[in-house]
């Protein structure tokens, strides 16, 4: 059960020298690199008072943005230099439960970047929202447990309070937000759907079958 994992390629912000602020904006735009650190190289100094938090899952998301706030300069090379193997029996790949983590590393993120980088706000708030949806896919796609009324209530209060952000970042692509669009318009379509073939193809189709109806009501 041992795989090979190759991302797909990721070009904004590539082959660029980029400062702090501009680097957070390609961390939170979904078309760079992201929070993961085994595709990183850091200089150790960066590491001087930073520490990944003990015990915890997602713990990339919470030091991430800290390291490269603290950078000079922050290069990004989009091209697959190593692989990244997952196991069966992984922190991330235990099948038990639902890693919840990301909804509390993204609210940190949004604190420290709307108080160092207010410009970045709508970005942050971005973040906020898919770590939201993505605890909520993971419950549907993977039916490891039943959501809570709980941790639903959360997430639709994290989504409804970011919506806006989401449709107005104009860093992020547009199938993120076809993608936000649908989960807060019709959760019985996209859970249908995610179960079934995943959210690229959800949106894809939602998009799809909206045109027509648009054009058969003309």
């Amino acid at each position: 059960d041992k795989k090979h994992y190759h991302n797909h390629a990721r070009p904004k912000f590539a082959n660029m020298k980029m400062d702090s602020e501009t680097a957070l904006r390609a961390l939170l735009c979904y078309s760079s690199f992201d929070m993961s650190m085994w595709a990183k190289l850091f200089r150790k100094s960066l590491f001087d008072d930073i520490r990944f938090p003990y015990g915890v899952l997602s713990e990339d998301e919470y030091v991430c943005y800290r390291l490269i706030d603290k950078a000079n300069i922050v290069y990004y090379l989009p091209r697959h230099l190593y692989y990244y193997r997952q196991r069966s029996g992984s922190i991330s790949k235990n099948g038990k439960s639902v890693n919840t983590h990301p909804l509390i590393a993204s609210s940190w993120q949004r604190d420290f970047i709307i108080s160092h980088y207010p410009a970045l706000k709508k970005q942050a708030d971005t973040a906020c929202f898919f770590d939201a949806v993505g605890v909520y896919n993971d419950h549907v796609f993977f039916n490891i447990t039943p959501i809570s009324e709980n941790l639903l209530k959360l997430i639709n209060a994290e989504t409804t309070r970011d919506f806006k952000s989401v449709l107005s970042n104009k860093d992020i692509p547009m199938l993120k937000k076809a993608q936000a669009i649908l989960f807060k318009s019709s959760k019985h379509i996209y859970d249908k759907m995610l179960r079934r073939k995943g959210w690229i193809v959800i949106v894809c189709e939602y998009i799809f079958n909206s045109i027509v109806l648009a054009v058969a009501n003309v």
